[in-house]
């Protein structure tokens, strides 16, 4: 760097100083090195060490030590030494440093070079010190909007029970149905068993869905499945449901965390700066960056080509700016980041309630994020008579889209000794930017592809054989946009059946928005045309409107509907709509209100057409029973988890989950706020309306996450702050009014300084339970009194009279 540039980069903090002021100029990078290879143990013992500000390319550091010969004429080309602690400690590698020791402290020598400034300001016990950007270490800034948060403390060992009761009844016919779900939770595992049972004309009839257990670590992502386990995640598999075992890394566990590669860029900052982050023109961030080098990460956005522009500003007011097309995509996992799943276990059939077979069977996906562009997985799943892998691939091309590719492969041995085998393909391509969007898929299988060895011919013979897509779709203006599809599907059995699809969707004002639909279906040399309109119209007050009219091969249809929401501060919801279909007439109504214990649903319908007429109705009721913290409490149904609120023990305090209103605490002070989602943030937050005037909260909001079928501990914390006044009285026989007196007291762990009056009255505000000392003291006396604050004092007390003792 030469003298010139150093001397721009030292306008303002490192100008030239005056009076006593040395500054000291950078000297020709070989003068530097013959300086710091040249120095003798007398240059070390000269000055003393002096406490001075420090400046670092403009930004302040604290303070460091700094040997001045306070006496002498510093030369303008000799070194600075620093105390080689506080230097390390700012984090900045200048290349190697002489060191030296005096008094048993360590001092390090800074030389003047072409990338190192130094100004000393001894007027202002200043030191300025500017380096090049390259020297001062990296900064890594975060531009997630998320951000992980942690899941509350989990309750003690707790068990619920969520139930749906329902009735469903027609003029021929009554069914009464129970669906159960019994949970208990503990250690940081969760159990769960779910049942369902019906009553009808032919009796009694119950049966067991699955019962598991699941254990999550949340910063691995990982969770550990033990018992009835779903189907594999496997996109070509055939095998379903098992019992057995299954470890496998969720990414929705920390929703904070992006697995898909974030957009991430480099620059260097010469002096304190600010970055603007825009993305397609809106404003998203902005952050301040120190001098030197820094990382921009962690920006994630729904999937698509976007415009993300950075304006860099300076301190001088000097803007640069950047403009970085980014393509995201949800396919591809970051470079190094591995995702999986796999089990052991029997395969079973839900709908009998048995393990389907005693041969076991193994399923496993694993997929590795090569780069951030390319992502590789394998697939494998076996058992006895059935054996199939696949591999896949995700690219991103770039600004030009994304690409999956997919190949498996299957082996089946019939137990008559049969062999199939089969092979699948398929590619998916899409590319989205701004408005426009467009997707183009192909899918091929060979016939004996994923034939299991109890498969009835037919249903694998009946499946597609290939299909090929391809969709566009376009943003218009004023809100309107526009999409084309088109399908082809061949089945082994039968001819190719061609699709095509127009869609319209438009906004008009704020209240009313229309959708069109033209389609034509093609088979065997026939055409079918299917033409649907919709109209949705906001009637205002939480109302809302629909008509939708069809013309289409199997009928005409006609239908009209009105709704409204549940209102925020509880009530009912209802929905009613009246449909026509060919001959066929149908009118429905629901309704739907949220209780304190539960969730009350009706249905009423009524059919009328040539194949019957009648009504019906039903009327359900779902809600949990818990055993948590000792007590047996009835909410709505919880689901997935809930957090028990906690207010200190103040009841009737209204309690808000995302701005709807939730509930109030008990008696107890406390609430059970269920149906919590897993691992997202909600905010609670308290009615501080309801919250006493002698009651001061740590906070009236929070955010909890909950854990999955796991309660956890939601706690407000409260301190009892009360008033208090009398009057101070020497504590004698005829004692005297302590009258204009100085007042000291401690009131939670700080100072408070007041007066009496001419009577010796005084007044003490923000006072909680305890025991407080007053000292007084005026121009004839110094005294002390005792006073004591009970737990369930009101808001202001009258003490009367306190005995003050000299």
């Amino acid at each position: 760097m030469s003298t010139v540039a150093w001397l721009a980069l030292c306008l303002g903090p490192c100008a030239w100083p005056a009076s006593d002021a040395l500054a000291l100029n950078p000297a020709p990078s070989g003068e530097a090195s013959a300086a710091s290879t040249a120095v003798q143990d007398a240059e070390v013992s000269r000055g003393e060490p002096v406490m001075l500000e420090l400046m670092v390319n403009g930004v302040r550091r604290g303070e460091i030590v700094v040997l001045i010969d306070v006496e002498g004429t510093p030369d303008p080309a000799g070194p600075l030494w620093l105390a080689a602690a506080d230097f390390r400690a700012l984090g900045i590698d200048p290349g190697p440093l002489v060191e030296a020791r005096r008094d048993d402290a360590a001092y390090v020598r800074l030389q003047p070079s072409s990338t190192v400034g130094i100004a000393l300001d001894t007027d202002a016990l200043r030191v300025s010190l500017t380096f090049d950007p390259s020297l001062l270490g990296r900064r890594v800034i975060d531009l997630s909007t998320g951000g992980d948060l942690a899941p509350a403390t989990s309750l003690p060992a707790h068990a619920w029970l969520d139930y749906d009761l329902g009735l469903r009844a027609d003029r021929d016919r009554q069914v009464v149905s129970a669906d159960l779900a019994f949970n208990l939770a503990m250690a940081g595992w969760a159990v769960r068993s779910e049942h369902t049972a019906t009553v009808d004309e032919n009796g009694l009839s119950a049966q067991r869905w699955r019962t598991f257990a699941e254990r999550d670590w949340p910063q691995a992502m990982v969770r550990l499945s033990v018992g009835d386990l779903t189907p594999s995640r496997l996109a070509s598999g055939r095998l379903g449901a098992s019992s057995g075992i299954r470890v496998a890394r969720r990414f929705d566990l920390r929703p904070g965390f992006s697995a898909p590669p974030t957009f991430a860029w480099s620059g260097m900052a010469d002096s304190p700066s600010t970055a603007e982050i825009y993305l397609d023109g809106a404003l998203l961030r902005s952050v301040r960056i120190p001098p030197g080098a820094y990382d921009l990460r962690e920006l994630s956005y729904f999937s698509g080509l976007h415009e993300v522009r950075v304006v860099v500003s300076d301190a001088f007011g000097a803007r640069r700016e950047i403009v970085l097309p980014h393509y995201f995509s949800d396919q591809p996992l970051r470079r190094g980041l591995h995702e999986f799943e796999y089990t052991l276990g029997l395969p079973r059939d839900p709908s009998v309630d048995r393990a389907g077979a005693v041969d076991p069977l193994f399923t496993g996906m694993h997929r590795y994020g090569m780069t951030d562009a390319i992502t590789a997985g394998a697939g494998v799943e076996a058992t006895r008579g059935y054996r199939a892998w696949s591999a896949d691939l995700a690219f991103v091309l770039g600004r030009a889209g994304t690409l999956h590719a997919q190949h498996a492969r299957s082996a089946t041995v019939h137990a008559d000794g049969r062999e199939d085998d089969g092979a699948m393909s398929s590619f998916d391509y899409a590319f989205n930017a701004g408005g426009f969007g467009v997707s183009l898929s192909h899918w091929r299988r060979t016939p004996g592809f994923g034939r299991l060895p109890d498969d009835a011919p037919r249903l694998i013979d009946g499946l597609p054989v290939q299909r090929t897509g391809l969709g566009v779709s376009m943003a218009l203006p004023g809100r309107q946009s526009v999409s084309l599809t088109a399908a082809r599907e061949s089945r082994a059995d039968g001819s190719p059946t061609t699709q095509y699809g127009l869609r319209y969707s438009a906004r008009v004002g704020n209240r009313i928005a229309l959708g069109a639909r033209v389609s034509r279906r093609m088979q065997g040399g026939r055409g079918e045309n299917e033409v649907q309109l919709r109209f949705q119209f906001d009637l205002g007050r939480g109302w809302s409107g629909g008509i939708e009219t069809a013309r289409a091969p199997e009928g005409d249809r006609l239908g009209l509907a009105v709704e409204r929401g549940m209102p925020a501060e509880g009530g009912w919801g209802v929905r009613g709509l009246v449909e026509r279909e060919r001959d066929t007439q149908r009118i429905e109504v629901m309704a739907r209100r949220d209780v304190q214990a539960g969730e009350l649903s009706m249905q009423l319908r009524q059919r009328q057409g040539r194949a019957g007429s009648g009504a019906s109705l039903g009327v359900q009721f779902g809600g949990a029973l818990s055993l948590v913290s000792g007590d047996l409490r009835a909410t709505r149904p919880i689901r997935e988890g809930f957090a028990l609120i906690d207010t200190a023990g103040l009841a009737d305090v209204r309690v808000y989950r995302n701005n709807m209103l939730a509930g109030r605490t008990g008696a107890d002070g406390r609430l059970l706020l269920p149906g919590l989602a897993p691992y997202i943030r909600n905010q609670v937050r308290l009615d501080d309306r309801d919250i006493p005037i002698e009651v001061q909260l740590d906070a009236v909001s929070m955010d909890v996450t909950a854990r999955a079928r796991i309660g956890v501990d939601a706690r407000f914390r409260a301190t009892r702050i009360v008033s208090a006044g009398g009057r101070l009285r020497l504590a004698a026989a005829d004692g005297a009014l302590v009258a204009s007196a100085v007042l000291r007291t401690v009131i939670e762990g700080r100072e408070v300084t007041t007066s009496t009056g001419p009577d010796g009255d005084f007044y003490l505000d923000g006072l909680a339970p305890g025991d407080f000392v007053l000292e007084a003291r005026n121009a004839s006396v110094t005294c002390r009194a005792r006073l004591q604050v009970v737990a369930d004092a009101p808001a202001f007390t009258d003490l009367g009279v306190l005995a003050c003792a000299p």
